[in-house]
């Protein structure tokens, strides 16, 4: 199973138990947790605390009775019940597990130290795309936002250059820029199918690390620093 995989059959876990009616805020922390441990994982190539995680949920998950003391159990006349339908006990033993993983990683994994500001940027999760109508590079006037989770610039196969240039390609080739519209949905779309994060914003949002001006004939990538916008650094121009 891979790191997306997971996350999937996160998300999945989660939408069954809200589709139940069961909302309170034990599964939700612990799905919450979940996905956060295995973008973790996958920022900081730990591949053996994802197995971790993934192997010990698939293992006992069938294994996880009630102990009777949770309103599942009351209602039941305290009749022993699994967690697959027991979703406190359940999210407890998330939890328990994801808290495990994490202290095994915080012993085993240490992340190298470097001084260097790519080495640095590697750690990145966070980014927003601008897309704009014209070439005119202001960052501020831009038509359409999006905001991602988890995007790994600047690996070979960083997150938003890497998923995006096919459909910019398409923009391109067929209907440009001008449905904004169109082209935020499509994109919200493609990465929602592929399990990754991202939504779309109202105004830029400051705790970010990346910013990509998407403009008709070219890509921008920033390195963001503070709320001044022209004081970020230009790492990388993408001719579409």
């Amino acid at each position: 199973m891979t790191i997306d995989e997971a996350l999937y059959e996160l998300e999945a876990i989660k939408n069954n138990l809200w589709h139940r009616g069961r909302k309170d805020k034990y599964w939700g922390d612990a799905v919450r947790l979940g996905m956060e441990a295995l973008e973790r994982c996958r920022a900081l190539e730990q591949e053996s605390l994802f197995k971790l995680i993934t192997k010990h949920l698939s293992d006992n998950i069938a294994l996880f009775d009630c102990q009777g003391d949770c309103p599942d159990a009351v209602a039941l006349n305290n009749n022993l019940h699994t967690a697959d339908y027991c979703n406190r006990c359940f999210a407890k033993q998330i939890i328990a597990i994801i808290k495990e993983a994490l202290e095994t990683k915080s012993i085993a994994h240490k992340p190298r130290r470097n001084a260097g500001r790519v080495e640095e940027t590697k750690m990145s999760t966070r980014c927003q795309i601008g897309f704009y109508e014209t070439g005119e590079t202001n960052l501020e006037k831009w038509e359409a936002l999006l905001y991602r989770h988890s995007d790994g610039y600047p690996k070979s196969e960083h997150g938003v250059v890497a998923t995006i240039k096919p459909i910019l390609d398409d923009f391109q080739a067929n209907r440009g820029l001008d449905d904004l519209e169109y082209a935020s949905a499509w994109l919200v779309a493609k990465l929602k199918t592929d399990y990754l994060n991202i939504g779309i914003s109202k105004d830029f949002h400051g705790d970010i690390e990346f910013f990509y001006a998407v403009y008709p004939d070219k890509m921008v990538v920033y390195v963001v620093s503070g709320d001044d916008w022209h004081a970020w650094k230009e790492l990388e121009t993408i001719a579409l």
